[in-house]
């Protein structure tokens, strides 16, 4: 008899314990799959992750693997940014614009690579289309002003920036027309001063 009460102790341990792994498996296989997005992050989140952590590698592998156009321009254009390579900056922040031709980050990193490049004719463009953008009827007023402000400041940055280039390009040709005047002058007084024109 004791050996029968102990036995049906031992199988009701053993209901209870499957019925706790049961009811933890169950649990493990419902919060997997209600924590899953939640466990696996959104692509986004994870770009950010490796970002944070110094991970440059990885986090361009990321972004550029995203799969929203705009999201992928936006992520590989502000990482381009953060490792200082402003061309691959502009680069794909005009082909992300491409495909979304008034996204505001794009806009604005755009406009400040094309004037940190010196690229004054890109910026007066990118200038007007951040103005042309502000115009749009789906825009929010605070992003209408803030599109806004940000189209006069690079219109205003960019129009310096073109005119100092002109300036700087007649500076250069005027500068060659003296070198080579100078050179004419300098050829000039080599050949009277030469054996044979003295003897004249």
């Amino acid at each position: 008899m004791f050996e029968r009460s102990a036995m049906l102790e031992r199988c009701a341990l053993m209901d209870r314990c499957a019925l706790i792994n049961r009811f933890a498996l169950g649990a493990l296989v419902l919060g997997a799959g209600v924590l899953a997005p939640a466990i696996a992050q959104d692509a986004q989140t994870q770009v950010r992750l490796a970002f944070d952590v110094g991970d440059w590698e990885q986090a361009f592998r990321l972004a550029e693997a995203l799969p929203a156009p705009d999201e992928r321009a936006d992520w590989v254009s502000y990482l381009a940014g953060q490792a200082g390579d402003l061309p691959m900056e502009l680069e794909v922040c005009v082909r992300g614009l491409n495909d979304d031709p008034c996204h505001p980050r794009l806009l604005a990193r755009a406009a400040n690579a094309a004037l940190a490049l010196g690229r004054g004719s890109v910026a007066l463009d990118l200038a007007a289309r951040l103005q042309r953008c502000a115009a749009e009827p789906s825009v929010d007023e605070a992003l209408r002003q803030d599109l806004l402000t940000r189209g006069r400041k690079t219109e205003e940055a960019a129009g310096k920036l073109v005119a100092t280039q002109a300036l700087a390009a007649k500076a250069l040709k005027r500068s060659r027309n003296v070198c080579a005047g100078g050179l004419a002058l300098l050829l000039v007084g080599l050949l009277r001063l030469s054996p044979r024109a003295a003897k004249r």
